[in-house]
């Protein structure tokens, strides 16, 4: 639910080769990332809910909200250091 969208705008971002002639179409591109990432997300939801599977609807959302939070931890730590 989590790594799946992820990888689709991970992918999508880094597709390009970045020279200074395309700065604005890497800025496109992040955009357009975060458009498959929100819809891949949307739609995972609405077929995972959707499909009767019996889940634990806590520790799911725990557990995707640990992911993200990971994400943010680490892409904070990073951009400070780097």
């Amino acid at each position: 639910m989590y790594w799946v969208p992820q990888a689709l705008f991970t992918l999508w971002v880094l597709r390009r080769k970045v020279t200074k002639e395309s700065v604005g179409l890497v800025l496109r591109d992040f955009y357009g990332g975060a458009g498959i990432k929100l819809i891949t997300t949307t739609g995972l939801f609405a077929l995972m809910f959707g499909s009767g599977i019996e889940v634990d609807t806590a520790s799911f959302f725990a557990t995707y909200i640990l992911a993200l939070v990971v994400q943010w931890i680490v892409s904070f730590t990073l951009n400070n250091h780097y």
